[in-house]
């Protein structure tokens, strides 16, 4: 099976060298913010405060994680954004709320083979330009940005786009294109609390053919002060080990387990609904 490569957000040079040494595959600095405010108004989701001038500080202290760095969507200003990333040590470079070919074929040139491309989906207008799109070359990666599609397509929990067969469509679509295929939301396996149980999310990361796991908020928060290298280690592990045991599993487990997935997230839906 393939591995299975954990992203943490951060834009703490100390926190990346803490998660380089616990295991993490990549450290993801995010400079997105054109837009974004505005369109995830009211939801209560994280909006990134890194800062441009830390970029080549992550990069120097790390010898084994890649680092990949989000810029905004695409505008004017595109061109500048990926030649500064570039300059400051991207490894992997993320392009988010992309619609069309067009879009993702001045990407590709701008990069110009320096960098690994990543795509991030997370609208109705690129989810019906997906067939169309996979077909560019020098694509090496698309990603699913759950939170934004399912705002996108009118959605009420994360979640939802996993139960409504969404990303089985895409997932087929890109991966029959060899095309490297992610999404987010993972947390540890041990957080219990959370509404929806992280294995599950874990089990449709590997049904679906996943190669990169973006790790949620609720993983990351804990390790921000930075006083539990030693649990993040655990926690890593964690993963690695539910990754390990659903990769091993069989198709009647994870029917199982996308039936209990479907009944959690309309459990956590109805929750959401009431509080409105």
């Amino acid at each position: 099976m393939p591995h299975l490569e954990l992203a943490l957000i951060s834009g703490d040079y100390q926190l990346a060298i803490q998660a380089e040494k616990a295991g993490i595959d990549r450290i993801f600095f995010d400079l997105e913010t054109l837009g974004k405010e505005q369109r995830q108004a009211g939801e209560g989701l994280f909006l990134s405060q890194h800062r441009p001038e830390d970029v080549p500080k992550v990069a120097s202290v790390l010898t084994q994680c890649r680092l990949m760095v989000r810029i905004n969507s695409f505008h004017e200003n595109t061109p500048r954004e990926v030649e500064q990333v570039l300059k400051d040590g991207a490894q992997i470079i993320m392009l988010p709320m992309f619609e069309n070919a067009f879009q993702v074929k001045e990407f590709i040139s701008f990069v110009g083979g320096r960098a690994t491309t990543s795509l991030l989906l997370e609208n109705k207008v690129a989810l019906d330009n997906i067939e169309e799109i996979v077909q560019i070359p020098g694509i090496d990666e698309i990603h699913i940005g759950l939170n934004d599609l399912r705002l996108s397509l009118g959605l009420d929990v994360i979640f939802e786009v996993l139960c409504h067969g969404v990303l089985d469509s895409l997932s087929e679509v890109i991966r029959g294109a060899n095309i490297r295929f992610g999404f987010g939301g993972v947390s540890s396996p041990n957080a219990t609390y959370l509404p929806v149980d992280p294995k599950r999310i874990i089990a449709e990361q590997i049904r679906l053919g996943s190669t990169v796991a973006l790790l949620g908020r609720s993983f990351r928060e804990p390790f921000e002060d930075l006083s539990s290298p030693d649990k993040l280690v655990e926690e890593v592990q964690a993963i690695r080990q539910c990754v390990s045991h659903w990769q091993n599993s069989s198709e009647a487990d994870f029917l199982a387990n996308r039936t209990a997935l479907a009944e959690e997230v309309q459990s956590w839906k109805m929750s959401v609904r009431r509080e409105f």
